[in-house]
């Protein structure tokens, strides 16, 4: 979600370490700092749970020393340019529904593979398109019609508001496109499964 978070301002970043004693080879430790960049953090935190440094205090390279390779390569030309390039929006804002992922915690019936949600964005990248993420209280509030996109992608949403529902309908009657993955709108707000999605008529 840097790819949003990051053009509201301020410091955004991924947390990256290892438990215990893992070391992980280079590789990997480039891949995880590139892949923040490119996802649009602009800033790094390192954690352990085991002392990332040798006893002579230089650092252990499968630990936090690679990282810190990698960040002095991207620290010295590429993240200029990244850091201040703005990313294209092909027309596709995703509903992050933290109603929906707090229903999965507590119902086992209602759990979504995390996988599912990155096998979604993985498809839509290599498919060649970019999206922004669309948080609960945008929606309610009206940023999907604001926001001028075409199509919104209800991902494992099982809950929506009233005032959300209300908005995808009026976006979908408006022509704008709606996809949902899996069971979107059949709760309710505190979790009780209804006898009727509220989008039902929407999805047919």
């Amino acid at each position: 979600m840097f790819r949003c978070l990051k053009a509201r301002g301020g410091l955004v970043g991924d947390t990256l370490g290892t438990y215990n004693s893992g070391r992980l080879p280079r590789d990997q430790r480039d891949w995880d700092v590139w892949r923040a960049l490119f996802s649009g953090a602009n800033m790094c935190w390192y954690w352990s749970t085991f002392c990332s440094h040798r006893g002579d205090l230089s650092l252990e390279d499968g630990m936090s020393g690679y990282t810190c390779d990698a960040l002095r390569d991207i620290k010295r030309g590429p993240a200029s340019l990244l850091l201040r390039a703005k990313r294209e929006n092909d027309g596709l804002l995703i509903l992050s529904s933290k109603r929906s992922a707090a229903l999965e915690g507590l119902r086992s019936e209602f759990a979504i593979p995390i996988e599912a949600r990155k096998s979604l964005m993985t498809m839509l990248e290599n498919a060649g398109f970019q999206y922004d993420f669309l948080f609960s209280f945008e929606l309610e509030k009206g940023g999907l019609a604001q926001s001028g996109v075409k199509t919104l992608v209800l991902t494992a949403a099982q809950i929506l508001s009233p005032g959300e529902a209300k908005a995808v309908r009026a976006f979908v009657e408006k022509g704008g496109t709606v996809i949902a993955d899996y069971r979107p709108a059949v709760c309710a707000e505190n979790g009780d499964l209804l006898a009727k999605g509220v989008l039902d008529d929407v999805f047919g």
